[in-house]
């Protein structure tokens, strides 16, 4: 279901604010994500699998037609861009409009 791509994601210095940014979309969808999604995309981000955690997300955005809030729409996209990541799966957030 998930693109798999090396964690050499050039995101070396960027670690506490890329974990900050995943830590802010998880609370943004507590009332809209359930709680098996919300756990899912939780523990790849406390095992350091960032992203894994961004890559459930947006599987969880996209195909499971989540609604999530223009803001975090923008810090999704933000994330994804301090990963430094080519992800096609990551870059689906781009389509996925906010509300």
């Amino acid at each position: 279901m998930f693109l798999r791509i090396q964690s050499d994601m050039h995101m070396s210095n960027n670690f506490e604010e890329i974990e900050a940014g995943l830590k802010t979309l998880i609370a943004d969808v507590q009332d809209t994500f359930s709680k098996k999604e919300v756990a899912m995309v939780s523990e790849y981000l406390e095992v350091g699998e960032y992203l894994l955690a961004l890559e459930t997300f947006v599987g969880v955005v996209v195909e499971n037609g989540r609604s999530i809030s223009m803001k975090t729409r923008d810090e999704a996209v933000r994330v994804g861009a301090l990963m430094k990541t080519d992800s096609p799966y990551v870059l689906r957030i781009m389509d996925a409009g906010g509300t």
